[in-house]
């Protein structure tokens, strides 16, 4: 049986041409290795272009976290001339309360804004016009304050929204935020101080908002001594507090009431934040006093809280 080159010879000697074969062989090598090659650069285009995407909204999530807190830092600096020297007063001032019976008498949740207020200036309390210059560089009437601890990075105005979620994920321009803004729980009065009054701030990694907040839990006492008063100045009051209490807890326990329905549910509430607190003195603390809780996240274990409690020591009215 002859094979398969000898019963072929002459259709190989007479029609084949190797160097043709070679040739269109190597263009079918080279074919086939571009649309590879041109598919892998295709592929690696697409990664490169969503990398660039989500860099370049990295950079501007930056930017704008950057420049809010250029420009809140500088709208502060502005507004410190808001907060006055105000003397320790033990008595704690003479503080404005609610009377039901008086004409004049504003239920909570009738409570006019702070442009409302500034406009008009016609409620039951007249509210501080220094506050003017941050509302409208902002365009937010929900700013009602400035938070000051002296010695630490808290040194912020606050707002007041509508909810407990909106000012965790936006500036005080109401633009989205990763660092937020310092605000007051939305049961508290502005215009009368509540039994406990309560503001929320991240405990951010550039140590700006609420993050020195961590220091009284892991310095202590010493720390305490020498960060142990809170000026808050509000449309209506400059009040200086004094820090009795400060811990870290879960959220299963309920420290966020912002008013009690009787003195034994107050002094109850009072009993347990002062057992918790990593430091304990002898200040008093009684049904009659109000108090300022600062609250912020641990980053540490989920759902756990940085809690410091203050009691008001002094308070002047803004507008006399």
């Amino acid at each position: 049986m002859q094979n398969f080159r000898t019963r072929n010879k002459k259709y190989i000697e007479d029609n084949f041409d190797l160097d043709s074969f070679k040739e269109e062989a190597q263009k079918k090598y080279y074919r086939k290795k571009y649309q590879k090659t041109k598919k892998s650069i295709a592929y690696i285009n697409v990664l490169i272009g969503i990398f660039s995407i989500a860099i370049a909204l990295l950079m501007y999530e930056l930017s704008n976290y950057y420049i809010s807190l250029w420009r809140d830092k500088n709208v502060v600096k502005g507004a410190d001339a808001i907060i006055k020297d105000i003397e320790l007063d033990p008595a704690g001032g003479q503080l404005p309360v609610f009377d039901p019976e008086k004409p004049e008498f504003i239920p909570k949740e009738e409570e006019p804004s702070a442009t409302e207020i500034a406009a008009q200036n016609d409620g039951p309390r007249k509210a501080s016009p220094e506050f003017a210059p941050s509302i409208s560089q902002y365009n937010n009437d929900d700013i009602v304050g400035l938070l000051k601890i002296d010695g630490t990075r808290i040194n912020d105005l606050v707002a007041k929204g509508d909810d407990l979620e909106f000012y965790l994920t936006h500036g005080l321009d109401k633009e989205p935020n990763v660092a937020g803004s310092v605000f007051m729980d939305n049961d508290n009065s502005v215009m009368y101080l509540s039994d406990n009054t309560i503001l929320y701030g991240h405990n951010m990694k550039d140590g700006s908002k609420f993050h020195d907040i961590r220091n009284y839990n892991l310095e202590g006492e010493h720390y305490l001594d020498t960060h142990k008063y809170i000026n808050l100045v509000t449309l209506y009051d400059n009040t200086l507090w004094e820090i009795f209490s400060f811990y870290s807890t879960d959220i299963s326990f309920n420290y966020l009431e912002t008013n009690f329905n009787s003195a034994e549910e107050k002094e109850a509430f009072i009993r347990e934040i002062r057992s918790r607190s990593f430091y304990v003195d002898d200040m008093e603390v009684t049904t009659d006093d109000k108090i300022l809780t600062l609250s912020t996240c641990t980053n540490q274990e989920e759902d756990t809280r940085y809690v410091v409690h203050a009691k008001l020591i002094s308070i002047e009215p803004m507008v006399k």
